[in-house]
């Protein structure tokens, strides 16, 4: 079995939790997820079965979109709800959805810097930074560039028991956190602020309105019905540049052999190369060859 899922991963479950339901519900050891999600935050999750899990690196090239919930007046030392909530007093006239507007519009588009937070998975020498946290240790982290394709409010302000909330939208690259982009839009307009809520509506071109749940995959499953188990291609026709080899260049790339760059992609450029309608492999261009990166000749798209 080979090829790409997108689940709807639930709240309160890991995505390790996933990956293990998944290898009991197809009866294969071979599967890996393509970017973590929390426990608490629910959305897309691509899943690679047998060969898909070699394609999940290059599936994120495109950004991740994501619906999350700002609320006003608190700290955390997790910046959002399921940590230690200190609830800070702020002025309400900060409140101002036009300035929230401005800043959004100054921040799309733009590549920042952010420091990973203490409870993330990042690895510092040799542990995760949570581990640390959870040991009441404050490690230094270093700043890493992140791109914000596009953020936008998508509601007005609203009031809940916990306090005063606002929905947004945001589209960015892989590697940036969420919350800890929360907490930089509320130092921004001067009112303390932590993530409530998130929600993944999309990974590339996977988007949530055709991710199934895992109840569903059993389900169909029973009925032997695949078809939530997508082709390799899948991942990436949108996210690489593409390149379809005669039947002697695909037997060159077959034996790992490189291939002359006839289309004259820049160098350093990864290309995917599709052969009689399938992902054949992963090329890289170096001295103007394309030279093989990842050989996934001969798998068939599913079940075989």
């Amino acid at each position: 079995m080979n090829g790409l899922i997108n689940v709807f991963k639930e709240k309160d479950m890991t995505s390790h939790d996933v990956v293990a339901q998944l290898r009991k519900i197809l009866g294969t050891k071979k599967i890996g997820h393509g970017g973590t999600l929390d426990p608490e935050v629910e959305g897309v999750l691509v899943i690679g079965v047998g060969k898909g899990t070699r394609i999940l690196e290059y599936i994120t090239n495109s950004g991740k979109g994501y619906e999350g919930e700002l609320a006003f007046g608190y700290t955390s030392d997790t910046e959002d709800m399921t940590g230690i909530l200190t609830k800070k007093p702020y002025a309400e006239a900060l409140l101002n959805l036009k300035e929230i507007d401005l800043l959004f519009e100054k921040l799309s588009g733009q590549e920042i810097m952010q420091i990973p937070p203490m409870y993330s998975s990042v690895k510092i020498e040799g542990r995760k930074l949570y581990e640390y946290a959870r040991e009441g240790k404050v490690i230094k982290r270093e700043a890493r560039p992140i791109f914000i394709e596009t953020i936008e409010r998508i509601s007005d302000f609203y009031e809940l028991e916990t306090g005063i909330k606002m929905a947004f939208y945001a589209k960015v690259s892989k590697g940036t956190y969420i919350r800890t982009l929360c907490v930089t839009i509320g130092e921004s307009i001067g009112i303390p602020t932590v993530m409530s809520s998130l929600k993944r509506v999309s990974v590339g071109t996977f988007k949530i309105e055709n991710a199934f749940k895992l109840t569903d995959i059993k389900e169909k499953l029973e009925k032997n019905d695949i078809s939530f188990l997508l082709p390799l291609k899948t991942g990436i026709e949108n996210e690489m540049l593409l390149y379809e080899p005669s039947k002697a260049e695909a037997k060159n790339l077959y034996y790992g052999q490189t291939i002359e760059n006839k289309e004259k992609f820049g160098d350093g450029r990864q290309i995917a190369c599709l052969y009689e309608g399938s992902l054949y492999s992963i090329c890289e261009i170096k001295e103007n060859n394309m030279k093989v990166l990842k050989n996934l000749c001969g798998v068939k798209d599913g079940i075989f």
